[in-house]
């Protein structure tokens, strides 16, 4: 694989990170409103399992976008 097919992977797979992040904020908010933010945080410090992830499945990386992109949508700290 060259380089620009690696860029492109790279890219391609952050593209579709961000959107789950926003899926997963969005969800977050309607469902809990003000706690979204606490939620998301918790989930990101959640004890980790054998294989590195946390609530879902999904990294600590990932809730920790989830928890930035409810910040910004809510005002939340």
């Amino acid at each position: 694989m060259g380089l620009a097919a690696k860029i492109l992977d790279w890219f391609r797979r952050r593209q579709e990170a961000e959107r789950l992040a926003r899926a997963e904020a969005d969800n977050l908010i309607r469902a809990y409103g003000d706690l979204a933010y606490r939620i998301a945080r918790r989930y990101e410090v959640d004890i980790k399992s054998s294989s590195g992830t946390t609530y879902e499945g999904r990294s600590p990386d990932h809730w920790r976008r989830v928890a930035r992109l409810i910040a910004k949508g809510t005002g939340a700290p």
